[in-house]
């Protein structure tokens, strides 16, 4: 674990999280962060941090460690569609922190407290699961795509916890 002796462990072969549907995660247009501690045993091509299923199925995300480069990706079904130039990769056996972050119409991702430069620039205006939801940890809402590795401190907040590097 990172903090307090206790984390999740996923171990690649179809273990998530799933909390019940909530409006609690109708982010809407609204700021919000998502963040956790992500320490990786092994790279897959494609690893789920967080996955949101809207009920009307046309407003979800998608935030994960891309292909077997192990860089930061988003995916929005409103509009952004895949956001991933390259950015930090993600290695393995190391504790990094991840933050996903809305402040007004931008998306940023932080990995470590650093801005990916990847996500410098990305903007979006639409909403983000603007209904009751369900979210997905540790693999998407199809099954696939599971991390291998454990996870802690994950929260979600309905502010911008993070507008610029930090420590």
């Amino acid at each position: 674990s990172k903090f307090g002796g206790g984390s999740i462990y996923f171990d690649g072969t179809g273990d998530s999280l799933n909390p019940a549907n909530s409006s609690d995660y109708a982010f809407g247009t609204g700021d919000f962060t998502v963040d956790c501690w992500l320490y990786k045993i092994n790279t897959v091509a494609w690893e789920t941090m967080f996955d949101t299923y809207s009920t009307g199925g046309s407003d979800g995300f998608i935030c994960g460690l891309w292909d077997s480069s192990s860089t930061m990706g988003f995916y929005s079904e409103s509009g952004i569609g895949w956001t991933n130039a390259g950015g930090t990769e993600v290695g393995l056996n190391t504790w990094y922190h991840l933050a996903l972050v809305r402040n007004g119409n931008n998306i940023r991702l932080y990995i470590n407290g650093t801005l990916d430069s990847a996500f410098a620039s990305t903007t979006f205006s639409g909403a983000l699961n603007n209904s009751s939801s369900w979210i997905y940890i540790g693999e998407t809402r199809t099954g696939s795509d599971e991390t291998n590795g454990y996870v802690d401190e994950y929260r979600i907040s309905w502010v911008a916890r993070y507008t610029s590097n930090f420590t």
